[in-house]
């Protein structure tokens, strides 16, 4: 029977859950129920019926899927509709006749720019055999806070020592004032309306999204920080706690994976992210973004990029000492709005993008 490619109805949420428990594990994330209809259903941008997902069928049978984040794109100043692909995957039975390329060309049809973050060595070829622009990889700034207690996720013993932070006093200035966020807002609006005017290109970072993306999120609880003059807010940052697995000894990781500011307010946001860091006994600090130009601040407060980053686990669910970095690739699926697309150090694109930040189990 021919395979067929259709958007994922709402009746087929079962089959979609079992195909993900067949083609992965009975415990997998993806198929669980509360995070499929998050993922795939509950993001703001996302206005069809059923999932924000392609799959391929033949007869009543998935044989791969395909999901997206339907987003708005901040570029160059205008925003385009556009998505953050991820999860591409094909039931071996089905492989190497094609499939995975049918799904990739069907998400032509879901905005004018598409984007993807850590296809696999497998997916990445498929993905610029289709049009696909390979940009390059994020950037990755890795800080150790705990030198004594962090040898378990370094590939590289050496690599401890020169990623190993300063340890920070309370900070007493009272020129701004940084406090938790329970849910972004208008205020968060008026922010970014002016942020992004510095921003070649990136995920429109309004309210809502923000908090589907992150106040919302069904597993993670994330630690959301807004940095405040007087009325006017100047920047925010968000990290989660995660859990190391797989060794002996119990190590928290602190994984910053937003954090924009106002010039002049990055470094005390940074400090603030630092310092609960320490006091959560976290043994190390990481963050990603496609421009290298966002780490300049991490990296005045001792933070080691590459290549230093890179002998350092990026997995921890559970620990993998060697790992692929995270590509990131982008079409423009109209012509106007991809006439010129900027190179990577144009993007401010990090792991809170794309399906990067997700849970190993639940």
């Amino acid at each position: 029977m021919a395979i067929h490619i259709t958007d994922a109805k709402v009746e087929q949420e079962q089959d979609i859950l079992a195909f993900y428990r067949w083609v992965y594990r009975q415990d997998h994330p993806l198929a669980n129920e509360k995070f499929l209809h998050w993922w795939l259903r509950d993001n703001p941008y996302f206005t069809k019926k059923g999932f924000s997902a392609k799959l391929a069928m033949d007869g009543q049978k998935i044989a791969g899927h395909y999901g997206y984040t339907p987003v708005g794109l901040w570029m160059q100043g205008a925003v385009h509709r556009a998505f953050w692909a991820g999860n591409l995957v094909v039931d071996e039975a089905y492989r190497r006749q094609g499939i995975g390329g049918q799904l990739i060309a069907a998400l032509r049809d879901e905005g004018e720019i598409g984007l993807d973050l850590g296809a696999s060595p497998i997916a990445e070829p498929m993905l610029v055999k289709e049009g696909w622009w390979h940009l390059g990889a994020l950037h990755r700034w890795v800080g150790v806070l705990d030198a004594s207690r962090a040898r378990g996720i370094a590939a590289d013993q050496s690599a401890i020592g020169v990623c190993v932070l300063p340890r920070l006093m309370q900070n007493t200035d009272e020129k701004y004032e940084i406090r938790p966020i329970e849910r972004f807002n208008s205020e968060h609006d008026v922010f970014w309306e002016i942020r992004r005017k510095t921003i070649a290109c990136a995920t429109n970072r309004e309210a809502a999204y923000l908090n589907w993306r992150y106040a919302d999120h069904p597993v993670f609880k994330y630690k959301m920080y807004e940095i405040c003059k007087g009325n006017d807010i100047q920047g925010y940052a968000i990290m989660r706690e995660e859990q190391a697995q797989g060794i002996e000894q119990e190590i928290t990781v602190m994984r910053v994976v937003d954090m924009l500011a106002h010039p002049g307010y990055e470094e005390p946001l940074l400090r603030h992210l630092m310092r609960k860091a320490q006091d959560s006994g976290a043994v190390l600090m990481d963050f990603f973004c496609a421009s290298a130009r966002y780490g300049a601040v991490l990296e005045k407060y001792g933070f080691k990029r590459e290549p230093w980053s890179g002998r350092i686990a990026r997995l921890f669910s559970p620990v993998v000492l060697s790992k692929w970095p995270i590509s990131f690739n982008v079409i423009a699926t109209n012509t106007a709005a991809g006439s010129e697309l900027p190179s990577q150090e144009e993007w401010y694109a990090t792991t809170g993008d794309g399906d990067q930040d997700r849970p190993n189990k639940l």
